[in-house]
């Protein structure tokens, strides 16, 4: 055993909070200030007078020590029953309940932190345990049998997960005879106004426990990575790690925690080979939205962890998106309230026509007089006018462009966090040949969430545009691998063309713009990359045609057009690309 490291017999406290993320997504200053207050009225000075040692405070969750198994049994009887005084008055969806898990067993204690077998039980008894109530181990039974004034029920045996013995539980009744008085809803809690989602602990299907701590890892990184989309709401780690070892049923799920999507998945260790599968469902219906799988080999285990987690959670935020816009779709117009009408708006400015685009500013200008402080409304106001002035279908394009910058700046006044805004702002910019700004704040967007696509495709314009076209080929790159299916990716390969033409990459922009034309056959900007790539080819005849089509959308396309439309820094850009249009046919 390292120096530092020693073994103790402790009884170990599991608990966390139900409902955490509902609570928050509700009210998060009145309900951190209700948990502060439970904690220093009740909770703290009960761990304290039973001689209980708080080992850490993790989102939803603690863990205690106690040098007695009694006292740790009648310190979460006494904090429970009290709770469930306080929680009384409190309207059902508002109360703050916890579960709690008791375990007697050997610890491994490092520092002021403990890990082990008696660590892991302890959590597992708390996974089983009914909101405001105390599971504990036939061994805390038989230590507290006639010690304790609580009475507790024979739950039987349980599987649980890499506990390789059932585990025989008991529970503690409350005085009325039911689970511990916390009160809680029977009704499935309300689903919160926005996309929630649930992350269940990957499955181990090694057979080896020691790669639990792989499993266990992807997991937490996939519900920290998805926390950093403000459009979404995520389920915290403790409460998606109580179904840990289990096989719940998924609409189950949804009810107690309040979610629409459940993210399950598997991974499986053969040799130095690993596969990770994945599935998204739509936990109130039970449907599945997406799945996929990843093999990797284990070289680099923290490289292959961090590259599965990007490819996950790239294609579980456009996923969970086009679910909603899916749901939405089907709601009556008359019964449609501010986020409806976001998604809505989105549904139809993905349609990339002229009428579908002028209805998205209608849907998304109708969301923010519902609801003004709706940043992500805001932004998707901003991407409404940016590409009516992108297409040329604004009567005043310069001020529809003003106004794509306006309704950016406003969500980024709402929330300064929001990676979304930041990137919209940045490709506005652009337009306006501020290329330092624009590079800062599509930085900013890739701070703020690594994992948004649209952060690196807007920084990609940043390089197309303000020469530096390696570095619009890298991000560009790395949008299309982190969301190959997003509904914005008819930009991505925008950008990827641009930035691949103004490397001299002839060839790998052609096929870019082949690319885009498939996925957005309307976009003439597509067309004409692919005339300019094809020019400079000498593919004399497909260069004809591509700029036949593309001129189908402008008719009078020109030198001057171009260089309104297409903002690069450096003139020689600019007389480059007219060059290869030149050799597709456009007249001089």
């Amino acid at each position: 055993m390292s120096k530092g490291t020693q073994r103790r017999l402790a009884a170990v406290v599991s608990a966390d909070m139900v409902g955490y993320s509902r609570l928050m997504e509700a009210d998060e200053t009145g309900t951190l200030a209700q948990i502060k207050t439970h904690r220093k009225e009740v909770i703290d000075p009960k761990i304290a007078e039973y001689g209980g040692r708080v080992v850490k405070l993790s989102g939803d969750g603690i863990l205690i020590e106690f040098p007695s198994v009694v006292n740790a049994v009648q310190s979460m009887v006494a904090i429970q029953r009290a709770m469930a005084v306080r929680n009384a008055g409190v309207p059902a969806d508002r109360r703050i309940v916890f579960r709690v898990g008791i375990n007697l067993g050997d610890v491994i204690v490092e520092g002021d932190d403990i890990y082990g077998n008696g660590v892991n039980l302890a959590a597992r008894l708390e996974a089983l345990a009914e909101p405001g109530g105390v599971c504990i181990s036939s061994t805390v039974r038989d230590h507290i049998e006639g010690k304790v004034k609580a009475a507790f029920e024979d739950a039987g045996e349980h599987e649980v997960k890499n506990i390789t013995k059932p585990v025989h539980v008991w529970r503690w009744a409350n005085e009325t005879g039911g689970p511990a008085g916390a009160g809680m809803p029977s009704q499935p809690l309300p689903l919160p106004g926005k996309p929630s989602i649930a992350v269940l602990p990957f499955d181990n299907m090694s057979g080896d426990t020691e790669q639990d701590y792989f499993s266990d890892g992807v997991t937490e990184d996939i519900i920290t990575e998805l926390s950093r989309f403000r459009s979404l709401s995520v389920v915290a780690r403790n409460s998606s790690f109580r179904y840990k070892g289990q096989s719940p049923n998924i609409q189950d799920i949804s009810r107690e925690l309040g979610v629409r999507y459940v993210l399950e998945g598997s991974v499986r260790k053969a040799s130095e080979r690993v596969r990770i599968t994945a599935q998204l469902i739509d936990a109130t219906s039970g449907s599945p939205v997406w799945a996929d799988r990843y093999d990797g080999g284990l070289a680099d285990i923290f490289e292959l962890q961090d590259e599965i987690t990007a490819s996950v959670v790239g294609a579980i935020h456009p996923g969970i998106f086009k679910a909603e816009m899916d749901r939405v779709k089907r709601k009556r117009p008359d019964n449609l309230n501010a986020y409806d009408l976001y998604l809505r708006g989105w549904w139809n400015y993905f349609q990339l026509t002229r009428e579908s685009i002028s209805k998205a500013r209608e849907l998304h200008s109708k969301a923010i007089e519902l609801d003004s402080g709706f940043a992500a409304a805001h932004t998707a106001l901003a991407g409404a006018h940016f590409y009516e002035f992108a297409r040329y279908w604004s009567d005043d394009p310069q001020r529809s462009l003003a106004e794509a910058i306006q309704a950016a700046q406003s969500a980024i006044s709402l929330d300064a966090n929001d990676a979304e805004p930041h990137w919209m702002v940045a490709i506005s910019l652009i337009f306006e040949r501020k290329y330092d700004l624009a590079f800062a704040e599509a930085e900013r967007a890739v701070e703020l969430n690594s994992n948004l696509a649209m952060a690196y495709c807007a920084r990609s314009f940043v390089g197309a545009f303000g020469a530096r076209p390696e570095d619009g080929i890298a991000d560009a790159l790395t949008a299309l691998r982190l969301s190959s299916q997003d509904p914005f990716r008819f930009a991505f390969f925008n950008s990827l063309t641009l930035s691949q033409y103004a490397a001299r990459n002839y060839e790998a922009a052609a096929d870019a713009a082949t690319k885009l034309t498939g996925v957005a056959p309307e976009h003439p900007f597509g067309y004409f990359n692919m005339a300019a790539a094809c020019g400079q080819l000498g593919r004399s005849q497909e260069a004809r045609h591509a700029l036949r089509q593309g001129m189908q959308y402008h008719p009078d396309l020109s030198k001057e057009f171009i260089g309104a439309t297409w903002p690069y820094k450096d003139a020689a850009d600019l007389e480059h690309f007219v060059e290869g249009l030149h050799k597709a046919g456009l007249p001089e």
